[in-house]
């Protein structure tokens, strides 16, 4: 009987057969395995239109007890997969992907092994486009990389190793939107292999689908930035994550920040404040899939950096901060919203145990007191306007430069923020005041950094506070190579600047007598000093007096 004449009969012929395989007697099964290869074997092609009730049933024999039947079972899968190869173009895919989709998940290692066997067939059969179902079954396929069975795992990850090289050869015909999120999902397991291969798998994602990347970037990055403190035993994952953290920075530009026009300028007034009419993640002239959403992104940088701030995970901090350094540069005007709660963050970490994360967090806030650039322009021939202190968009706009002489109108609050997390924190105060001033002054101005400093103490009523941090100015201005360069301007005393910072300084170091005179000598106004010196007959001479005397001295 030919073929042709069995297709009206498929259904008649397979359906009793397939309901022989639940059966109690294993030798009906097996000979129920030997049936329906006899009848694919006949009927070839025309046993497709009903590929999903056999495949369901050939996995069902895939964990069958007997070793006899599972072998029934492996000759019947041959056979099909040969019908399919002949007659791919009648075979039915987008049918049969929900059920592979659903199946996946089963965690029996031989009825895994059995789906695996299918997905790696399919995506070698020529004819078929699997990539577009890879959404599908990717996230199945990733935690079968989890399996007890090694054997199981091994498969698992071949597969994965062949559609991944299908993706690097197909380019941008690959949605890679649709499945990223199932990428980032997997880096959270607790399976080494999973999560090693879901790194490389983001890795290379972020190298092909480029930009398409930016839209998911903060979920990305609180995935991958905690991947970069794993100790020496995952340093080959620790390489990975910080090839993948690599890679997503290239992608950000310049042109990812908004464009003011020479109009909006105009209505920016003298407050960083007054830009709130802009909305940071508004961007008409991106697409929403190439759309950076810094709002999100910066969410999850200091999110990233409060739950890791009392762990040993230093360089997921670094990594954390030099992201916020990354987009102050880039994207300064879509950062300007987030300043104060990006400070705020910056000054609590401030008390890390790191000295590398305390002086990567003081760059940043140098950088963000800091104005090197010119104001945003609509063209590269539109006139420049004057700089109006105080405006953010100036401030922050391309600062490249830490040694940059000038400051902007956040600076005062810095300080004064500064100022007052030291009142609270004493013991920061005296375990990195130094440290933190020091620096500071060589990001920024320090002629600006002491002027500010001093009249900011100023406002102060804590008496014994302010006396505190000048004998901390005073030891730091006298004695360390940071300052030399202001010891000498304030020794030369030649210009109109320099004069009224020792006038600022002299009313602030006014709280310390031992500071006062000091000042006096550097700037060598002996006549001042010998005025001075006269009045402590009458000062109480104390041992902490003594003791700054005796290190000034020293």
């Amino acid at each position: 009987q030919s073929t042709w004449d069995c297709r009206d009969f498929a259904y008649q012929v397979l359906t009793p057969v397939l309901n022989c395989f639940a059966n109690y007697d294993q030798n009906i099964r097996f000979l129920a395995c030997e049936s329906l290869f006899n009848i694919v074997k006949t009927i070839r092609g025309n046993c497709l239109n009903y590929f999903d009730a056999v495949f369901e049933e050939l996995l069902r024999l895939a964990v069958d007890p007997h070793q006899e039947v599972r072998n029934g079972m492996d000759t019947v899968d041959k056979i099909m997969k040969e019908v399919v190869t002949e007659d791919c173009r009648n075979f039915d895919l987008p049918k049969f992907i929900p059920l592979l989709r659903d199946r996946i998940y089963i965690n029996d290692p031989l009825s895994r092994r059995f789906l695996v066997s299918w997905v790696i067939f399919l995506y070698e059969l020529p004819g078929v486009s699997m990539l577009a179902y890879l959404p599908d079954i990717l996230d199945g396929l990733l935690q079968i990389l989890g399996d007890s069975s090694s054997e199981i795992s091994k498969q698992s990850e071949e597969c994965l190793n062949l559609i991944l090289n299908l993706i690097v050869d197909c380019g941008d015909k690959v949605n890679y939107s649709s499945m990223i999120n199932i990428i980032i999902k997997n880096i959270y397991s607790r399976c080494v292999l999973i999560q090693d291969t879901s790194l490389i798998w983001l890795g290379k994602f972020a190298e092909l689908s480029h930009r398409v990347m930016l839209p998911f970037l903060s979920s990305t990055l609180e995935a991958v930035l905690p991947c970069l403190s794993f100790d020496d035993t995952r340093q080959l994952s620790r390489n990975r994550a910080r090839s993948v953290n690599k890679t997503l920075m290239s992608l950000i530009q310049t042109s990812d920040d908004c464009q003011i026009t020479s109009d909006q300028q105009d209505r920016v007034g003298d407050k960083y404040s007054d830009l709130d009419e802009f909305n940071d993640d508004d961007d008409n002239n991106k697409s929403n899939n190439e759309r950076l959403y810094v709002s999100s992104i910066v969410n999850v940088i200091c999110k990233l950096i409060k739950n890791n701030r009392h762990e040993n995970n230093t360089l997921t901090r670094l990594y954390t901060l030099r992201w916020l350094l990354h987009l102050l540069t880039l994207t300064p005007i879509k950062m300007y919203r987030h300043i104060d709660g990006v400070c705020k963050v910056l000054f609590e970490i401030l008390t890390d145990e790191s000295d590398d994360v305390v002086l990567l967090d003081l760059e940043i806030l140098a950088k963000i007191c800091s104005v090197t650039a010119e104001p945003y322009k609509e063209s590269s021939t539109s006139s420049s306007t004057s700089h109006r202190s105080g405006d953010f968009v100036k401030v922050i706009g391309k600062v490249n430069d830490l040694s940059v002489v000038r400051c902007n109108g956040y600076f005062p609050s810095f300080i004064r923020n500064l100022l007052i997390m030291f009142k609270n924190n004493l013991s920061l105060l005296d375990s990195k005041g130094c440290y933190i001033i020091r620096h500071l002054c060589v990001m920024l101005n320090s002629v600006q950094m002491y002027h500010v400093m001093a009249e900011t103490l100023l406002t102060f009523d804590d008496v014994a506070y302010v006396t505190h941090v000048v004998k901390i100015l005073n030891s730091i201005l006298m004695t360390t190579t940071e300052l030399f360069p202001l010891r000498n301007q304030l020794k030369a005393f030649s210009s109109k600047d320099i004069a009224l910072l020792f006038t600022c300084l002299y009313r602030c170091w006014c709280y310390n007598p031992v500071a006062t005179i000091s000042l006096c000598l550097l700037t060598q106004n002996y006549d001042l000093s010998s005025r001075l010196l006269d009045t402590f007959v009458d000062l109480e001479i104390s041992v902490s007096i003594l003791e700054e005397i005796d290190i000034w001295y020293n």
